[in-house]
């Protein structure tokens, strides 16, 4: 887990500020598409009473919307093609994001979306057999983009 908050070098740490997660309402921007892991998220935030989902919508390729359960009910998140083509005032709204873009593509959509995104908070990357190369890019990358304290959590390998 990388984190940086105000500081200009990056620390491996054990912990996160939780608390700042915790406190803020999450707005999850997924980058690509794994139902299962929506699916769950959603399942969450339905069975935490919860009046709207965490997520705010998808990055991806597969149409205009995706059809996910609300408890018994069925709701659409909205797909955008990338972050440049979200309505208004939508990249200013998300706060979290979590990645399931395939490993080769880590690098490039995780600075895209530190660098488009202003009021991140944190995120996770979730990609197996990512590039060392790319792993250790990630943190360096960030640091010359991001301005406020986040983290992101990656499997480290």
């Amino acid at each position: 887990m990388w984190s940086r908050c105000g500081t200009n070098r990056y620390y491996y740490l054990d912990m996160i500020d939780f608390e700042k997660i915790r406190n803020s309402t999450p707005s999850i921007l997924m980058l690509g598409s794994y139902p299962p892991i929506i699916q769950s998220i959603l399942d969450f935030d339905y069975l935490t009473k919860k009046k709207h989902s965490s997520i705010s919508g998808i990055i991806g390729t597969s149409g205009k919307s995706q059809r996910y359960f609300w408890g018994n009910e069925d709701i659409l998140i909205p797909v955008y093609r990338n972050l440049e083509v979200t309505p208004w005032g939508f990249n200013e709204s998300i706060n979290l994001f979590l990645s399931v873009v395939s490993a080769r593509r880590v690098l490039f959509t995780t600075e895209i979306t530190v660098n488009s995104l202003p009021n991140l908070i944190g995120g996770t990357i979730f990609a197996e057999n990512t590039p060392e190369i790319h792993s250790l890019k990630i943190p360096k990358s960030i640091h010359y983009r991001a301005f406020k304290c986040w983290s992101v959590i990656a499997r480290q390998t």
